[in-house]
C-alpha cells in the first residue's frame, strides 16, 4: 500500500481532483492517521474498535464505550453509525457519541485513501 503522502502527489481518478488541492492541514492529518492505524478499520473486531478509539482520543474511556462491546460493533459497522445511532441505539452519552463521531469521520478519510485508484 502506498502512503497517503505519496498519493497526495498523484491524480485521483475516483474523485477527479489532485490530492494537492486538499488543504495541507487535512492532508497532514490523514497522513498522521494512516501512520497510527495499523490495519484497515473495516476489518477491526469489536475489541479492536474500542481499543483503537481510546488510542485515537485519550478522552474516550473503555467504560464509556461499553455499549460498543455489548453490541459487538465491528469496524465496518462503526463506519456506518450516525450520531443518532450512537445516541439512541447504542445509548452512548452525548460527549462520548460526539467524540466517536469525530473519530469515525477521520477513519472514513483513511478508508477512502485505501480505496482510491491512483495514477502516477
Amino acid at each position: 500500500m502506498e502512503t497517503l503522502k505519496k498519493m497526495s502527489m498523484m491524480a485521483v481518478i475516483k474523485l477527479g481532483i489532485l490530492r494537492t488541492e486538499l488543504p495541507k492541514t487535512v492532508a497532514k492529518e490523514v497522513e498522521m492517521m494512516e501512520a497510527r492505524i495499523k490495519s484497515d478499520p473495516r476489518n477491526w473486531t469489536y475489541d479492536q474498535v474500542v481499543g483503537e478509539l481510546c488510542r485515537m482520543d485519550r478522552r474516550l474511556l473503555y467504560k464509556d464505550l461499553g455499549p460498543l462491546l455489548d453490541k459487538k460493533v465491528a469496524g465496518d459497522v462503526l463506519l456506518r453509525c450516525s450520531l443518532d445511532v450512537l445516541l439512541t441505539v447504542l445509548e452512548l452519552d452525548f460527549n462520548t457519541a460526539m467524540r466517536v463521531t469525530d473519530q469515525v469521520a477521520k477513519l472514513k478519510m483513511v478508508v477512502r485513501g485505501l480505496d482510491e485508484i491512483v495514477i502516477k
